[in-house]
């Protein structure tokens, strides 16, 4: 049997120790209430064969920073995160530019944990960087609500799963504003259009983003009652200033990175920025900035989207 450790007990972590109960995971956690193991980190991972990543996007590179050196050189490592860092890079940037010598993969789809946790099914996608392994990996998910399909774009999933939450947010605030699931449903295709633009400006694959870890995703976060970011949608129409969650953390820095900001010279941003060539593709994004950052009035900022 393979070893299998999740790193993070929160929501995803518990949700996947329980769908893979018949694997005996064991969680590690910096809070000794959800963890299982009282090693460190990196005595942990030692003799594990897979690995799964469940903590929030901007400590990801620290946690393989800190794991790295200590892996079996078969171990197999796969996140579950969700978002940008504060380099404002995807995860699946985090993995390349850390794990060298490593196989490495990507787990997305709509996983909502609460409905996973009741066993109720869903379609899990999985892209590695080596597809050698996806067969040894599925054995692990055989018994559980998971149901693997194999994927080979990396970017297309890390990017929908990070695009979704942002979108959701602003769907969460067009549901509190009562504007009816008429003009929701709209919103959400017209949100839906704008992460295929960012999607392929990135080198995403169109097909990747058009199935479950695109579209399924963002449906599901939009509409489901478990939903984090739909309900800080929520939140902030509320008036609540002490909001937090993936897309909300994921928005200025989703900003920059497709928005770059060009030199006092002129020169175009080099590096990371692959940037979106017109910000005005973009309404919905542009609109939920100026809520969040502008403090825009959100309901005439919303209704100023629908056609004259």
């Amino acid at each position: 049997m393979q070893k299998v450790l999740i790193i993070g007990g929160g929501r995803i972590g518990s949700m996947l120790k329980k769908a893979l109960v018949k694997s005996k995971p064991i969680i590690w956690d910096l809070d000794p209430k959800v963890s299982d193991s009282k090693k460190t980190l990196p005595e942990e991972v030692k003799n594990k064969d897979l690995i799964f990543i469940c903590v929030p996007t901007m400590v990801v590179e620290e946690v393989l920073t800190q794991i790295k050196s200590n892996l079996k050189k078969d171990a197999i490592i796969i996140s579950l995160s969700k978002g940008l860092n504060k380099k404002g890079q995807f995860t699946y940037e985090i993995l390349n530019n850390v794990l060298v010598d490593q196989n490495y993969g990507i787990l997305a789809g709509a996983l909502m944990a609460e409905e996973i946790k009741v066993e109720q099914p869903t379609i899990g996608v999985l892209g590695l960087k080596d597809n050698k392994d996806f067969l040894k990996i599925k054995t692990v998910f055989a018994d559980s609500p998971i149901h693997l399909i194999n994927s080979n774009d990396l970017k297309g999933l890390a990017i929908g799963g990070t695009l979704k939450n942002v979108y959701a947010l602003f769907l969460g605030m067009v549901e509190e504003l009562k504007f009816g699931d008429n003009l929701k449903a709209i919103f959400l295709t017209k949100a839906f259009r704008e992460m295929k633009i960012i999607a392929q400006s990135f080198g995403a694959k169109l097909n990747t983003i058009n199935s479950y870890s695109g579209l399924a995703d963002l449906v599901v976060t939009a509409y489901s009652s478990n939903s984090h970011d739909l309900q800080t949608g929520k939140d902030i129409i509320k008036g609540n200033k002490n909001c937090d969650c993936e897309g909300l953390n994921t928005l200025k820095l989703l900003n920059k990175r497709i928005h770059p900001v060009k030199s006092s010279s002129g020169e175009e941003p080099k590096g990371l920025f692959n940037g979106v060539k017109n910000k005005n593709n973009l309404p919905i994004l542009n609109a939920l900035l100026s809520i969040i950052e502008e403090n825009k009035n959100a309901k005439s900022t919303i209704k100023s989207l629908l056609p004259n």
